[in-house]
């Protein structure tokens, strides 16, 4: 009886042995996860900025061809932004002069006699000059420049100048809300004798570009 007592014991052993094995073969450790408690923060969105679109408006073409010394031009025009949402970004843009030829306009002292000027509105409107021709006793032919509002600008710093041959630029900030008046002014200085200056002529051009996008290779 004992020795039926051993054996069974023995078989419960073994048994017991093979349960533990097995389990332990295939017990495994789970992973706790708690879900997204905050619903609002699953998702991420991205929106790229609107950029305004902005252009240049020149005000009307003048050509003049019977200048004397003494007399002043000036062309208008105007920077705006535009945009089709309210939400546009500012952009930088470039305001470009360039003037062809005037460094040719020295008078036998040597004295540069054309200059321009490129101011901002300061709120003064610049309707235009008018030149009226006037002859002296000696038979020295000049002009009397009258323009309107530009006496407002005396004291400002003009954003470009310039009396040499070449280009200045300026850069600004353009938004859609931009709506700014420039007025280029060219004046034909009376600095004495300028009779070898006479039927020459001069210009000066101007350009608008999104800032660092203007070839300037020529290519």
């Amino acid at each position: 009886m004992e020795k039926k007592n051993t054996i069974l014991l023995t078989v419960i052993a073994i048994a017991t042995l093979l349960v533990a094995v097995v389990g332990a073969t295939f017990a495994y450790f789970t992973a706790q996860v708690t879900p997204v408690d905050n619903e609002a923060t699953r998702t991420t969105t991205v929106k790229t900025y609107v950029l305004p679109s902005a252009k240049m408006t020149m005000g009307d073409t003048i050509t003049s061809a019977d200048l004397y010394p003494g007399g002043k031009i000036v062309r208008s025009l105007t920077i705006k932004g535009e945009c089709t949402t309210d939400e546009c970004q500012e952009i930088s843009a470039t305001i470009e002069v360039t003037a062809n030829k005037i460094s040719a306009f020295k008078n036998e002292a040597g004295v540069q006699d054309i200059e321009w000027k490129l101011y901002k509105s300061n709120g003064t409107t610049i309707a235009a000059c008018t030149n009226t021709p006037n002859v002296s006793a000696d038979g020295k032919y000049t002009s009397t420049a009258t323009c309107t509002g530009l006496d407002a600008y005396a004291s400002e710093t003009p954003v470009l100048t310039s009396q040499t041959d070449g280009t200045k630029t300026q850069d600004i900030t353009v938004d859609a809300n931009t709506n700014d008046t420039y007025y280029l002014v060219l004046e034909y200085k009376d600095n004495g004798d300028q009779n070898s200056q006479q039927g020459q002529d001069f210009n000066v051009v101007m350009d608008f570009y999104a800032t660092g996008t203007k070839n300037t290779t020529g290519d």
